[in-house]
């Protein structure tokens, strides 16, 4: 998980910044001139819209255009003045307001989706960082003891690509004062065929802690 999260992580951030470095090169390239909204224009949902702009270009060409982004309520107003880029070899086609949501919307939202997508696969990693040092620290200090497997399930509440891990819990009633307590495994997502309820399992736990604990599946 923590690699498929950190790789869409990364595809995402190569792609915001190949949107912001495609709008940067534009802007520093572009020349500029002022245009006036003369109107909202709504072809499909009935609910966003999108802002017809005209203005004069440096030679004297009028132009009008259809802004790219949709929003609602729309993101200019009616005979607002805005500034605009455009590119003089085309510039109908190449014309866009100075707004975020038509110069950075891209490269913003790629950019969200790298925050999040590499937020999780760092979590994941620290998670799986943090467990094998756990198991590590038990194989070195911990105290063996063998319980019997009471429990094989489905946990259904986990998907990877459709499917969902088995856990398996084993129960251990310490001889020097009778308590019983309970141990999970870790997610398992191959069929643990061997273990089944009524078989004896080893699981390393912390000798001053019974709640640490690493199940030996």
């Amino acid at each position: 998980m923590a690699k498929f999260f950190g790789g869409a992580g990364l595809v995402c951030l190569l792609i915001a910044l190949v949107f912001g470095v495609s709008t940067q090169l534009f802007l520093s390239q572009a020349s500029v001139a002022d245009g006036t909204v003369i109107g909202p224009r709504n072809p499909e949902s009935g609910r966003k819209y999108a802002s017809t702009i005209s203005f004069t270009t440096a030679n004297g060409q009028a132009v009008q255009f259809t802004t790219s982004v949709s929003s609602s309520p729309p993101e200019f107003q009616l005979g607002q003045k805005v500034k605009i880029y455009y590119s003089p070899d085309n510039p109908e086609a190449s014309a866009r307001p100075d707004s975020f949501l038509s110069l950075w919307f891209l490269p913003g939202l790629f950019g969200l989706l790298a925050l999040i997508f590499g937020g999780l696969g760092i979590g994941f990693y620290m998670v799986d960082f943090l467990n094998r040092r756990k198991i590590k620290w038990l194989q070195t200090n911990g105290q063996r003891v063998t319980a019997v497997v009471s429990e094989v399930r489905l946990n259904t509440s986990l998907k990877n690509r459709g499917k969902s891990p088995y856990v398996v819990t084993a129960q251990w009633r310490n001889p020097a004062n009778s308590q019983l307590y309970s141990f999970k495994s870790n997610s398992l997502w191959v069929e643990p065929a061997p273990v089944a309820p009524g078989k004896e399992v080893s699981v390393q736990v912390d000798p001053k802690d019974f709640g640490r604990y690493h199940m030996e599946i």
